[in-house]
C-alpha cells in the first residue's frame, strides 16, 4: 500500500492517529462551513471529499513540533512489534521480521513529512536492526537507513534548488541526529563486517546519502570515519563492495566542505585511477564517473577564493595521469567514454600556466582535441553532447587557446558542422553554446576561420527547424534562442579585417538573421553590439567594409525596435473578462 503511486491522499489519512485524523477533518470542514444553510443538519458529519495531501502534511508538522511525547505513527509501532522480540521473549519468523524492515523502507521512501515526529523511535529501530544477531535482519536494516537518508537528502537538495528556508519537512538539525546516531556506532561496525559483502555495500550506499551539508556539520572524527572506510574498501576483495564504496568516494568529493581538501581530492583521484583497472567492468565504469567528479571538483574550485593555493598543491603528475587515463576511457564502454570525454574536457578547462611548462603539454593538448573533435562527430548521441560540451570548457581556457593554436580550426569546424547536421536537438544546441564559450576574438583565429563560424551559424539557423525525430520539435524554439544569442556574441567581436569576408556571408540572409533576431530577447546584448559596431564605423572604414556594419546596424535597429514595440505593448494590455 505505501508502495503505489506514493504519497497518496487516501494512504497519509490512513497513516496518521486517530486524533490527528479528526484534527485535519475538521480543518476541512471549516473551510467549507461558509458555503450555505443546505448542510446544516449535517454540520458535523465527515466532508464528502477527502482532506488534501498539504494538510495531512501540515498536520504532522505540528504534531512534530509538539511535545517530544508526539504519538509515533501506528505502523512504525507495529512494525517495530514484529521485528523485535515480543512477549516472552519469543521471536517472530524471519520472513515476518524482514518484511516489516521492507515496509519501514518504503514508508520512508514515500512519506518522509508523515515520519518527522517518529523520527527518534525510527532510528532506533535501525540502530537495533544493525546491531541484531541474524545477518538477514542486518542487511534490511541498512536498507532501511539507506532509503530514510536518501529521502532526507533529496529532501534538502530540492529545497537548496528552491532557495527556501523551509524546515516543514525536516530540519538540519533532525538530519544531524540522525546521522551522529548511526555514525557512533552500529553503521561503523556493519562497514567492518568482514562476513557480509552485501551488508558493507548497503553500508558505502547509505553513507553516499549523508548530503554536503550534513556531511559538514557531523563531527570531525566522524567524517575521518568515513571517508577512511570508504577509501579502503574501494580495495575490498568483493565487487559489489569495491563498486558501492568508489560511488561513494565520487558523491563525496563534490561536497563544498570537501572538494578544496587536497589530500582527499587526491586520494579520490588515486582510487579511481586504481579501480579503472579493476577486473570489473561494472567497477571500471562507476570509477570513469568518480574520475569524471573528481575533475568537476577541479573545475568547481577554479571559482573559490582558495583556488591560487589549491591549484598550487595539486600534483602536475597526478594532474597528468588524470588526462592520461581520461583519454583511455574514451576509446572503451560507452558508459566509460561519455565520463572519460567529460572528464577531458573538464581537464583542459582546468589546465594551469605551471603545468603547462612541461615538455610533453603541447602534444598532449592536441592529441586530447583530436579526440574530442572525433567523438563529437561519431558515437552514441550522449558522448557527442559531452564532447561538444567538453569542447565549450576548453575554449575557456585563456592558457591554452589562442589563435596560433594549430588545433583551433579543427574545432570550431567540428562545432559548426554539429550544429548544423547532428540528428539530435540536444547536441545541437549544446555545439552552439560551445562556440559562445569563446570570450575574446583571438579565440576565433583569422578572419578567414572568423567568417566560416558566421557562415555555420547562419548555415544552422536555415536547418534549425529540420527534426527528423518527432521529439526533437519540443527543442526547435531553445535551439533558435542560442543561435540569436551565437549571432549577438559574435557580431560584439567584430574587428575591422574581417568585415571584407562577412559580405560574402551576410549576402542574402539578412532576413533570415533578423527574423531569428526578433524572437531573442536578449535586448541589452543588442545594445552592446549597436556600440560596438558604431564605434567601428568612426574608424574611417572603406566603402565595403561599411556596407557590412551598415547591414548589420539596420539588422540590430530594427530588432531592437520591434521588441521594445512589443514589451510596449505587454505593458499597456489589461486583461478583460466577461
Amino acid at each position: 500500500m505505501v508502495t503505489i503511486h506514493a504519497p497518496l491522499i487516501e494512504v497519509s489519512h490512513i497513516l496518521l492517529p486517530p486524533t490527528a485524523q479528526e484534527n485535519v477533518l475538521e480543518g476541512d470542514s471549516t473551510k467549507s462551513s461558509g458555503e450555505g444553510n443546505s448542510r446544516s443538519s449535517g454540520a458535523n458529519s465527515l466532508p464528502s471529499t477527502p482532506p488534501s495531501l498539504s494538510a495531512v502534511d501540515s498536520q504532522a508538522k505540528s504534531r512534530s513540533k509538539g511535545s517530544k511525547d508526539a504519538e509515533v505513527m501506528w505502523l512504525i509501532k507495529t512494525c517495530s512489534r514484529c521485528i523485535f522480540s515480543s512477549s516472552a521473549g519469543a521471536t517472530l519468523q524471519l520472513p515476518i521480521r524482514l518484511e516489516a524492515l521492507q515496509v519501514l523502507s518504503c514508508l520512508v521512501a514515500g512519506y518522509l513529512p508523515l515520519i518527522r515526529s517518529s523520527l527518534h523511535y525510527l532510528t532506533n529501530i535501525i540502530v537495533e536492526a544493525l546491531a541484531d544477531a541474524d545477518p538477514s535482519v542486518q542487511l534490511h536494516g541498512a536498507k532501511t537507513a539507506e532509503s530514510l537518508g536518501r529521502s532526507i537528502n533529496k529532501h534538502f537538495q530540492q529545497q537548496e534548488l528552491s532557495r527556501e528556508g523551509d524546515d516543514s519537512t525536516f530540519s538540519l538539525d533532525e538530519a544531524l541526529t540522525f546521522w551522529s546516531c548511526l555514525l557512533s556506532g552500529p553503521l561503523v561496525q556493519a562497514l567492518q563486517n568482514s562476513s557480509n559483502s552485501q551488508l558493507r555495500a548497503t553500508c558505502c550506499l547509505c553513507l553516499a546519502n549523508i548530503g554536503g551539508q550534513v556531511f559538514e556539520r557531523i563531527e570531525t572524527n566522524q567524517q575521518i570515519v568515513c571517508i577512511t572506510m570508504l577509501l579502503g574498501l574501494t580495495s575490498d576483495p568483493e565487487i559489489i563492495v569495491r563498486d558501492a564504496a568508489i560511488r561513494a568516494t565520487g558523491v563525496f568529493v563534490l561536497y563544498p566542505c570537501q572538494r578544496l581538501d587536497v589530500s582527499f581530492v587526491a586520494d579520490t583521484a588515486n582510487a579511481a585511477l586504481l579501480s579503472m583497472k579493476d577486473e570489473s567492468t561494472p567497477v571500471q565504469i562507476r570509477a570513469s564517473w568518480v574520475m569524471a567528479n573528481v575533475t568537476d571538483a577541479l573545475v568547481l574550485n577554479m571559482a573559490s577564493d582558495d583556488f591560487p593555493s589549491f591549484a598550487k598543491s595539486f600534483s602536475d603528475v597526478l594532474l597528468l595521469r588524470l588526462i592520461d587515463v581520461a583519454t583511455e576511457a574514451c576509446y572503451g564502454d560507452d558508459k566509460m567514454k561519455y565520463n572519460g570525454v567529460r572528464a577531458l574536457g573538464n581537464l583542459l578547462k582546468y589546465l594551469q600556466p605551471h603545468t603547462l611548462e612541461r615538455r610533453s603539454m603541447s602534444q598532449l593538448i592536441e592529441s586530447s582535441v583530436n579526440l574530442l573533435v572525433k567523438w563529437l562527430s561519431q558515437g552514441v548521441m550522449k558522448v557527442r553532447w559531452n564532447a561538444s560540451y567538453a569542447l565549450g570548457s576548453l575554449l575557456q581556457n585563456d592558457y591554452i587557446v589562442s589563435a596560433s593554436a594549430p588545433w583551433l580550426e579543427q574545432v570550431h569546424d567540428g562545432l559548426g558542422l554539429a550544429m548544423k547536421t547532428c540528428k539530435n536537438f540536444k547536441v545541437r544546441i549544446n555545439s552552439v553554446q560551445a562556440i559562445q564559450m569563446a570570450a575574446t576574438r583571438s579565440k576565433y583565429g583569422s578572419p578567414e576561420l572568423f567568417s566560416r563560424i558566421w557562415k555555420n551559424v547562419v548555415e544552422a539557423m536555415n536547418e534549425s527547424t529540420n527534426a527528423e525525430d518527432f521529439t526533437d520539435y519540443k527543442h526547435i524554439s531553445s535551439l533558435s534562442h542560442q543561435l540569436s544569442k551565437a549571432i549577438l556574441h559574435l557580431t560584439s567581436l567584430i574587428e575591422s579585417d574581417d568585415l571584407v569576408l562577412l559580405r560574402a556571408v551576410l549576402f542574402g540572409k539578412e532576413n533570415t538573421i533578423k527574423s531569428f533576431l526578433e524572437k531573442s530577447p536578449e535586448n541589452l546584448d543588442r545594445k552592446v553590439c549597436l556600440s560596438h559596431l558604431n564605434s567601428l564605423e568612426k574608424k574611417g572604414l572603406d566603402a565595403e567594409k561599411l556596407s557590412v556594419v551598415n547591414s548589420l546596424t539596420s539588422i540590430l535597429a530594427a530588432t531592437d525596435t520591434e521588441v521594445e514595440d512589443e514589451k510596449s505593448l505587454k505593458s499597456t494590455f489589461k486583461p478583460s473578462y466577461d
